[in-house]
């Protein structure tokens, strides 16, 4: 989340925060009913490259 929120902010950096929950579909239409911005990532469409850099940095700490 925090390497998507550093990312987001180079192109937008009036964006401040984002927050990570899980997907509720009641909850997804009260944030666009509040007019927040919302975004969703579908994990198993993540490149393997990607989940292996974020599973070595999990062993490694």
């Amino acid at each position: 989340m925090a390497r998507f929120l550093l990312s987001i902010r180079r192109y937008y950096p009036s964006i401040r925060a984002a927050i990570n929950i899980r997907y509720i579909p009641e909850l997804i239409d009260i944030a666009k009913e509040l007019r927040y911005y919302t975004s969703f990532f579908d994990r198993g469409k993540e490149p393997i490259e990607i989940k292996n850099i974020e599973e070595n940095h999990r062993v490694s700490c």
